[in-house]
């Protein structure tokens, strides 16, 4: 099956007047310079076009089962996919604008039996959500499960499951199956070495404190850019803002995160994967595979540069928002679907873990 053709803005279900607003909001991007300051590519297009066009290729690449493209995904992928696209309506037409991010809390572990002490209070504080732990053998059941379908005596496999089993290193192997996790079932998913320091429904019910950042320059917009918001569907925290060279780079925090099922930030990360995958496929086939093996490679991958990018990439295509605005926030932040944390959020010291006095200590990170 052919790749799709890149759609014109109104088959999307967007309004043309949206779409120019989007490319006027944008108009101040520069690649060169976010990688040069703040060490951050978001790509050479950061337009809704080519945004909604590269969601869609996800389809006939990383859910696919042969190179073809042929569309035989599972039938819950298909509604997450469905969903993504969903997402990138104008909101009037959503159907999902209200969905509140299910209450499931997974994370992985080498060994389920031994896990820290800390972890428990995930399980106090959140009494009614759901928590889940995978050990390797349960993450790769989970993903055969999951991602293949039956094809007569033997199982289809997805592209994307290829691509984990193709992973070099288990840690990978960890990263892509979280953003998965988390685009399937919905929920957040956090490491084994942190605790929750506040209940998470708190998290998301702080509409007085929280700053909306959007734009209002244009009266018309206010129906597609609303000022009442439903619940967020995707949260995140700034990690730190860290002085560099030449200015403040702010990474977000990707050990702990919610989102709804099928939110675009997860199948564009996923479809990433995929890509890296596939290049270390060829390289194997070369013989050069000492880069994709290397501390450097799996720092780079597993850290949170690439998560980072895949949201502001998000802000940017989806909202018109230039990540920059955020140095110094103070309070969490809501842009359109997305709550963003303010630093150190999820990065609760012990005395926090104990107390919880501090007002936006959410997490702490072992």
């Amino acid at each position: 099956m052919p790749h799709p053709k890149s759609p014109h803005p109104e088959s999307r279900g967007r309004s043309p007047a949206h779409v120019e607003r989007l490319r006027q909001l944008n108009a101040d991007y520069d690649r060169l310079a976010d990688k040069n300051d703040k060490g951050i590519d978001l790509g050479a297009d950061i337009s809704f076009e080519h945004y909604s066009h590269a969601l869609n290729l996800a389809r006939h690449e990383a859910f696919s089962s042969d190179e073809n493209g042929r569309s035989d995904a599972p039938p819950l992928v298909d509604d997450r996919l469905q969903r993504a696209r969903a997402l990138l309506m104008p909101e009037s037409d959503s159907p999902t604008l209200d969905q509140d991010i299910p209450r499931n809390i997974g994370t992985t572990t080498s060994d389920a039996s031994k896990m820290p002490t800390n972890f428990d209070y995930w399980r106090k504080l959140n009494p009614d959500w759901e928590v889940s732990i995978y050990d390797h053998q349960a993450m790769d059941t989970w993903m055969e499960d999951r991602l293949s379908t039956k094809d007569g005596n033997s199982r289809r496999q997805l592209n994307i499951l290829k691509a984990y089993k193709l992973l070099p290193r288990r840690i990978l192997k960890i990263v892509l199956f979280r953003y998965l996790l988390i685009m399937m079932d919905g929920g957040l998913t956090t490491d084994s070495d942190t605790a929750s320091v506040r209940p998470i429904a708190q998290w998301a019910n702080m509409s007085d404190n929280v700053s909306i950042l959007h734009d209002w320059t244009d009266p018309r917009l206010h129906r597609l850019l609303p000022r009442r918001h439903g619940p967020p569907r995707l949260i995140v925290a700034i990690e730190d803002e860290r002085d560099g060279p030449t200015a403040v780079r702010l990474e977000l925090a990707q050990w702990t995160f919610a989102a709804v099922p099928g939110h675009p930030v997860l199948i564009d990360l996923i479809q990433h994967v995929a890509k890296v995958s596939n290049e270390i496929a060829l390289s194997r086939k070369n013989g050069r595979e000492e880069y994709w093996m290397s501390d450097e490679f799996v720092m780079e991958w597993t850290g949170p540069k690439i998560f980072t990018e895949a949201v502001y990439r998000y802000l940017r295509s989806r909202w018109g928002f230039n990540y920059r605005r955020l140095k110094g926030v103070i309070h969490p932040v809501r842009v359109g679907d997305v709550l963003i944390l303010p630093p150190r959020s999820f990065q609760a010291d012990a005395a926090e873990l104990r107390d919880g006095d501090s007002i936006y200590s959410y997490v702490w990170h072992g």
